[in-house]
């Protein structure tokens, strides 16, 4: 609501609350960094706002055992997700040309 009726002080609120409270991971575990992480990705893919997404990179690169439980967990599940679009995409184009 913030960024659609254009609040700055909202704005800033609801980006400082996501470092604050959202990056502030109790366990580093990786269903706290996978929720961070979508939130990021929502918020960058609704709202084409990147301060979300770069402040999520930014605190998962200063901590090493993030990057170790996310990436390990993560990359797999997203390269899998990429391969299906790629081949939904491919089908489209079959379709269409045809």
């Amino acid at each position: 609501m913030a960024h659609v009726f254009e609040v700055s002080w909202l704005s800033k609120r609801c980006l400082r609350f996501y470092k604050m409270d959202i990056l502030n991971y109790e366990s580093n575990s990786y269903q706290e960094l996978l929720f961070a992480c979508e939130i990021a990705s929502r918020t960058y893919c609704s709202l084409k706002q990147a301060g979300f997404v770069r402040h999520f990179v930014k605190d998962l690169m200063f901590r090493d055992i993030s990057k170790t439980i996310f990436l390990q967990s993560y990359l797999p599940i997203l390269l899998n997700v990429l391969d299906a679009k790629l081949k939904c995409q491919l089908l489209w184009l079959d379709r269409v040309w045809i």
